[in-house]
C-alpha cells in the first residue's frame, strides 16, 4: 500500500472566498485551496496545539471577527 501526501506550503493555501475554483458554491467551513485541491481545516485556533503553525497556514485566508 503506497500512501501519498500533500506536501505544501503556507503561500499555496489560498481562501476558498476568493478562489476561482469555487465559483458559485460555498461551504461555511475553512475551505482552502493547495494547488487546486481542496483542503479543509478547522477555523478553531484553540484545537490546534501549535498556535503558530495555525497562524502560518491561515495567513492567506480570511477570518471573520466573532466567526464562531
Amino acid at each position: 500500500m503506497q500512501k501519498q501526501a500533500l506536501r505544501f506550503t503556507s503561500a499555496d493555501v489560498i481562501d476558498a472566498a476568493v478562489a476561482p475554483e469555487m465559483k458559485k458554491v460555498w461551504i461555511p467551513l475553512a475551505t482552502a485551496f493547495v494547488g487546486k485541491k481542496p483542503l479543509l481545516i478547522s477555523l478553531d485556533r484553540n484545537a490546534y496545539l501549535d498556535k503558530l503553525a495555525f497562524d502560518e497556514l491561515t495567513k492567506n485566508v480570511h477570518i471573520p471577527p466573532n466567526h464562531d
